[in-house]
């Protein structure tokens, strides 16, 4: 809004601390889709998101910054909750930091999510269903029931669908680590 380009980077990862280290040893996974909020000295307040390694990257302008992670749910904690005071005098620079993480309860937490563009009467309509699990535990023999609507008709999927009951469609999808 002021015309400046933001330049400097807070970069780091996200991971599962396995051994409770706080460093990301070989083996300990990074977690995604973790949201990493930014709040700069003057208000403003940037944010970013993990990918499937764990990594993240938050673009900002010069000034100082107070960093966390947000935790998701209530089956995790971070061991550095907030860390503070991170300092860009200059443009161009990078720091990276680290949240390790560590379970509270040892167990699945299954996210499932479905989405679709506009459906259109008497037209086929495309609809993506995405699936994880967000826990510290793996989750073995999942399987995930998806009700339609009884004015639709199912025509197929990438996955198979393993039993149709009424308007009510069940997939196999075995374990998520």
């Amino acid at each position: 809004a002021d015309g400046r380009i933001r330049t400097n980077y807070i970069a780091g990862h996200v991971f599962y601390d396995v051994n409770g280290d706080t460093n990301q040893d070989p083996g300990e996974p990074g977690l995604n889709d973790w949201v990493i909020e930014a709040n700069g000295d003057n208000g403003s307040s940037w944010f970013g998101s993990s990918d499937e390694n764990g990594f993240f990257s938050v673009l900002v302008d010069t000034g100082t910054y107070d960093v966390k992670a947000h935790v998701r749910g209530t089956i995790w904690e971070s061991t550095f909750p907030i860390i503070n005071n991170l300092s860009f005098p200059l443009t161009y620079d990078t720091i990276e930091v680290e949240f390790p993480m560590t379970p509270t309860y040892t167990c699945p937490y299954l996210f499932i999510d479905l989405a679709t563009d506009a459906v259109i009467a008497c037209e086929n309509s495309t609809f993506k269903v995405t699936y994880r699990n967000e826990g510290t535990a793996p989750a073995t023999g999942v399987n995930v029931v998806l009700e339609i609507d009884p004015d639709w008709t199912y025509v197929s999927s990438t996955l198979p669908v393993s039993s149709q009951i009424g308007d009510s469609l069940f997939f196999d999808i075995n374990d998520l680590a």
